[in-house]
């Protein structure tokens, strides 16, 4: 026995096991780290998301502010005319899907005036945001609840109008459907599994996706409603209501409606850690076979010639473990074990460079996101901010040349009468545009109008124009990728881009973008339309 522990092959085999252990110890240590990692991601992309859905959600009680603001001024709401606010409201409510409910009340609290007729009277002198209506004249959001005509849940949202002496003369009210997280939910791009509650400050369950069917209107259990009241927003580890551990993020829903209502966004942990546990179990099968042929070049061989190739191979195996992930251990490939050995050990460094490398590529992706949200968010705050038409158009044209980084852009609308574009507004451009590129103009509409197209590129705009038209004077227009602007199926018109002097290719991200900019563009546009249609029902 102790000729065996003297001998060369178990120097060999002690040797195989000193270049294997550091190896298992920095596959252990980095299957850690990116654990550790992707709880971080998973709750930061979950926060994010969440924060997200508070935002859009504000989104849209500045759209019911601006409603409201403008139904408070119709003659037929003023003077209490049932059938012809009735009548209004139904044919307005079918044009925005996205409230449960408009209405108007008297100052007993009664529902007189609903786009969805109740078949009863319906008081409303408990709800909060009619005891605001009462105190104070203006637009005010009141909690989360359960409609009392529809049976939805919603967020009431109201605009109150008072008299000389203080008393409420007439309040408009418009819930916001809830519905509205169901969908966001469907295109989060959150992976399997993941939930979204959202809960007030009494624990009820108010939405919940998957399965609101099962869980709206239960109390959620304190173990997991408490931290979220305590702290407000943050991220945690718990059980789901469906006892399958998760990394949450939660937030206040909304920072202008009442307190104490939070979104919650959970992703399984099984998921967060998929990849991590993959990568650990390929790298310990890879280890072990690794080891496994180690041990069996060393028991077979015994020169001089495996003990300089282990040296080699313990080397590089140094240098792997110091963080030098270009180490390759440089030893031909003959067939003999110790070559497959060093073959093996190559490959293994080649995957975790590649997989650092796709992590870099993951956290650059996301950071492009992070900065294409902020960008989003900017964007539609200044639309929203904006109820002339003229303002919202210059804006978008604005907006879109410093988020794109493109020297001009124009918006076009469509008119239904000529069933052609026609220049509206644009930033950049040379004041000959609108005539130089009506050939152009005609071209994109017709391809909107044909195809139902979401985007049209025209790489070389001169091939396009009239052969009397020199595009290259002045400007030197050349690559157009234009963005049409659609609502409830009509063309609204189209957001475009230029660049001049040469032709230019856009990336699929910056034409996504440039699509999700232009239907943010159609709805302000569509916003500042009907405000300035009802500006003279407002000041008759």
């Amino acid at each position: 026995m102790l000729r065996f522990f003297s001998s060369l092959r178990f120097r060999l085999l002690l040797l195989v096991l000193l270049a294997v252990v550091p190896a298992l110890g920095l596959i252990l240590y980095t299957a850690a780290e990116q654990r550790e990692a992707a709880v971080v991601d998973a709750q930061e992309n979950a926060l994010r998301i969440a924060r997200l859905a508070a935002s859009d959600q504000e989104r849209l009680v500045e759209g019911a502010r601006q409603l409201l603001t403008a139904l408070a001024q119709l003659p037929s709401v003023r003077n209490h005319d049932e059938a012809q606010c009735t009548l209004f409201l139904a044919d307005l409510l079918k044009q925005y899907p996205l409230y449960e409910n408009l209405g108007a009340i008297d100052p007993n609290g009664n529902i007189f005036c609903s786009a969805i007729p109740s078949g009863r009277n319906v008081n409303v002198t408990d709800r909060g945001y009619f005891q605001h209506a009462l105190q104070k004249s203006g637009f005010a959001v009141g909690e989360y609840l359960i409609a009392r005509i529809t049976g939805k849940a919603t967020m009431a949202t109201a605009y109150s109008v008072l008299d000389e002496r203080g008393q409420l003369r007439v309040g408009v009210f418009a819930g916001i459907d809830l519905d509205w997280l169901n969908q966001f939910m469907d295109t989060a791009e959150l992976p399997a599994g993941s939930t979204l509650t959202v809960f007030d400050n009494n624990g009820t369950i108010l939405v919940h996706y998957p399965d609101p069917q099962n869980w709206v209107g239960t109390p959620m259990p304190t173990y997991l409603s408490q931290p979220i009241l305590a702290r407000g927003e943050g991220v945690n580890e718990a059980l789901g209501l469906d006892g399958v551990p998760r990394l949450y993020a939660f937030t206040p829903l909304s920072s202008v409606a009442a307190d104490g209502t939070y979104v919650r966004i959970g992703i399984p942990k099984a998921v967060a850690f998929a990849d991590a546990d993959r990568t650990l179990t390929r790298n310990l099968v890879a280890l072990g076979l690794v080891a496994m042929l180690a041990f069996a070049a060393a028991w077979v061989g015994g020169d001089w010639m495996i003990l300089r190739r282990m040296k080699t191979l313990l080397s590089a195996t140094k240098q792997l473990g110091a963080g030098d992930q270009s180490a390759r251990t440089g030893l031909p490939y003959d067939g003999s074990e110790l070559s497959q050995l060093a073959h093996a050990f190559d490959q293994m460094a080649e995957a975790l460079e590649q997989r650092d490398a796709k992590r870099q590529q993951a956290e650059d992706t996301l950071l492009r996101q992070s900065t294409r949200t902020e960008a989003l968010a900017r964007f539609t705050s200044r639309l929203n901010a904006q109820l002339d038409p003229k303002n919202v158009m210059s804006t978008v044209c604005e907006e879109t040349v410093n988020v794109l980084k493109v020297p001009a852009a124009s918006v076009s609308l469509f008119d239904k009468n000529r069933d052609a574009l026609y220049y509206a507004m644009g930033v950049g451009l040379p004041p000959e545009y609108e005539e130089q590129t009506q050939s152009i103009l005609r071209t994109i509409s017709v391809e909107y109008t044909r195809q139902m197209s979401p985007l049209l590129v025209i790489p070389d705009a001169r091939i396009y124009s009239d052969p009397s038209v020199d595009l290259s004077a002045g400007s030197d227009i050349r690559t157009i990728v234009s963005a049409s602007m659609w609502r409830e199926g009509q063309l609204v018109g189209s957001l475009n881009i230029f660049t001049f002097g040469q032709m230019h290719r856009f990336s699929e991200d910056e034409m996504t973008f440039l699509k999700v900019l232009a239907d943010e563009a159609a709805q302000a546009i569509i916003n500042a339309r009907l405000y300035d249609a009802l500006s003279p029902l407002v000041t008759s």
